[in-house]
Formats: C-alpha cells, sequence, structure tokens
C-alpha cells in the first residue's frame, strides 16, 4: 500500500472518532429536554377559594399550589385583620399542594392570600382574594336603613313596627302593613336604590281573616338586573316567598285583589348587617 493510501486509510477512523467524542460531549452539556430557564424559574403559588360566599355556619375551602420554592420553604394561609389591615397566620399549611379549610368567620367581606417563607423571611406572597361570608339580617335592619340612608324608604302604613294580626285562628307578627292596589298595579313598600350585599331574602305574608274567601294577596321582588319574582296567598293562608338579589337596587311590591290589609315579615341573607355596601 502506498504512503500515501495508507494516510488516507489510517485518517478515516481517527476523523470519526473525534466526531463522535465531540458528539458526546456536547450531549453531556445539554441534555434532552432541559430547558435554559429552569434555573432561573421563579417561586410561585396560588390559591383558589371552592365557594367565594360562604354562611357564616361553614368554615372557607382552598385548594392551593405551589412551585420552584426553596428547600425548607413553608405555606401559611392569612387573613386581614381589623382597621389596619393586619395579616396573620390562619391555617398553616401542609406540603407544596393540597387542600385546606380555614376557621369559620362572621358575616362580612374578607381578603386571604399565603405566604410562602423560609428561615422566618418571606420567600413570595400569592395573590389576595375575597371570600364572602353571608349572614342573617332581619328586615328591621332594612327599616333601620330608613332612618340613616335618603336611598332607603320605607312606605308601610304602621311605620314599620312589630305589631301581630290573628290569621285563621293563627298569630301572625308582622312589619309591615298595607292595604295595596289590586293587580297588575302594586304599591312600592320598600324602595332599596343602592347596591346590596344581600343574596336572598326569604318573606312571610298573608291577609287578616277579613279578606273573602277568594281574595289573593300578591309579593313581588323588582330589580334593574333580573324579571320580577312573584309569589301569591289566598285568604286565610300564611305563605314563604323565597327571592334572589342580582346585587343591584330592588323594590318590594305588595298588591290584593280586593284592597284588603296586607302584612309582611322576614329576613335577608347578607354580608352586611345593613344590606348596604
Amino acid at each position: 500500500m502506498s504512503l500515501s493510501h495508507k494516510r488516507i486509510y489510517l485518517a478515516g477512523p481517527a476523523l470519526f472518532a473525534v466526531i463522535a467524542a465531540s458528539a458526546m460531549a456536547l450531549s453531556q452539556a445539554a441534555p434532552a429536554g432541559a430547558s435554559p430557564m429552569s434555573a432561573s424559574a421563579k417561586p410561585r403559588v396560588s390559591f383558589s377559594f371552592k365557594k367565594v360566599r360562604i354562611s357564616t355556619s361553614q368554615r372557607p375551602a382552598i385548594q392551593y399550589t405551589s412551585a420552584n420554592l426553596p428547600s425548607g420553604s413553608k405555606l401559611a394561609l392569612q387573613r386581614q385583620f381589623g382597621t389596619a389591615r393586619v395579616w396573620k397566620n390562619v391555617v398553616l399549611l401542609k406540603g407544596s399542594s393540597g387542600s385546606a379549610r380555614a376557621p369559620k368567620v362572621q358575616m362580612g367581606r374578607y381578603k386571604y392570600r399565603i405566604r410562602a417563607y423560609r428561615n422566618a423571611r418571606t420567600v413570595v406572597l400569592s395573590s389576595t382574594r375575597l371570600l364572602y361570608s353571608f349572614g342573617r339580617v332581619p328586615l328591621t335592619n332594612i327599616c333601620n336603613d330608613a332612618n340613616t340612608n335618603s336611598n332607603v324608604t320605607m312606605n308601610a302604613a304602621n311605620g314599620c313596627q312589630t305589631q301581630t294580626v290573628q290569621v285563621n285562628g293563627m298569630v301572625f307578627t308582622y312589619l309591615i302593613r298595607d292595604a295595596p292596589q289590586a293587580p297588575p298595579n302594586y304599591n312600592q313598600d320598600i324602595t332599596f336604590g343602592v347596591n346590596t350585599t344581600c343574596r336572598s331574602a326569604t318573606f312571610q305574608f298573608s291577609m287578616d281573616n277579613n279578606a273573602q274567601p277568594s281574595d289573593t294577596a300578591n309579593i313581588e321582588l323588582v330589580q334593574s338586573r333580573s324579571d320580577p319574582q312573584t309569589k301569591s296567598v289566598g285568604s286565610g293562608q300564611i305563605a314563604y316567598a323565597f327571592f334572589h338579589f342580582d346585587g343591584g337596587p330592588w323594590d318590594l311590591d305588595l298588591s290584593d285583589t280586593n284592597f284588603d290589609w296586607e302584612y309582611v315579615n322576614g329576613h335577608l341573607s347578607c354580608w352586611s348587617a345593613s344590606g348596604l355596601r
């Protein structure tokens, strides 16, 4: 074999070995699937309420997740307290993700967040989320609003005073009394002219024993962003009307077929004791 042919024959395997070694080095320096940003990924934590509107008898329930936290980090659900808006721990969370329940809260609107911390120093904070806790508000409170807020008016004939009336052998305690117009006309007995914190109301209503057997009384909730909700009751009966609020202004209207006295009482479910925002 000539010298030139020997050089070509020997150079081929040697060159292949050099290329293979270089490829292996590159593959070890940049593993398949590795992200160039993984080393600098920011720590994060987030959560959500299973229900953002609960009753005062329920405990708030959350789902939470976290990622890229330093080793040894801990998580705590916090709530804002007082007029100074101080953040305090309410639940120490277990693990980097999961579910948990917080203590019950009174009627109101509350701010929550999750704090991730390590060695008493904050690593990252989640976004804040609102929780609404609803409680029972007597209709009397709406009557009191009319004394302090010009946007609320009560047109009851008895001035919103608690009294009783006999209905077919039963004593009915009422707060509103009116002898309204016949349908399709109505008397506006409550005008709540501002947004409300209430989500529902349960009204009890009736006519007294002087009503004729064929007479019918009606109660109606009218709102700016929802269809009217109406309930009727016959003579000698006490009925319940369950209505939903859309959060805006509302009117409570009464009517009956024979200008009978109509009587109303009830309560609302709200996150403020006045029903006012």
